[in-house]
């Protein structure tokens, strides 16, 4: 397995509420936009399913489609991650055959880490 961190910025957070019960978390949908430096350079959009627990937090659901440079290789892959507060970090996978262009045959799991370090992807890939 090969090690990646990537940093990340979100530029895009577009909620739309799909549950209007008036008791109750709360669900939602979510489109978000990230731009990637690091070890991936690149930018992703990703469709969320939220669900709003009060102070709680927030538990998601999502899938995301990154395009860009992974230790010099270029392309797009999917990625499904989520967690429920308060346990992070988030997990996921890279989606097996959603790889492309220089990337194709990626797969492998992948860390989402909010912290006073900042936000950032951590991958354990393969390319093949």
């Amino acid at each position: 397995m090969t090690t990646a961190t990537a940093s990340f910025e979100i530029t895009s957070w577009e909620p739309a509420r799909t549950d209007e019960r008036p008791v109750g978390p709360a669900i939602g949908k979510v489109t978000v936009r990230k731009t990637f430096t690091g070890d991936l350079e690149g930018s992703s959009v990703a469709e969320l399913l939220t669900v709003q627990k009060g102070d709680e937090g927030l538990a998601y659901t999502a899938v995301e489609r990154v395009e860009g440079t992974l230790h010099q290789c270029a392309g797009t892959f999917v990625l499904v991650h989520g967690a429920a507060d308060p346990t992070p970090p988030a997990r996921g996978s890279i989606v097996p055959g959603s790889g492309t262009g220089e990337l194709q045959g990626l797969h492998g799991e992948v860390r989402v880490e909010h912290d006073e370090q900042g936000a950032r992807f951590t991958f354990d890939y393969e390319l093949g």
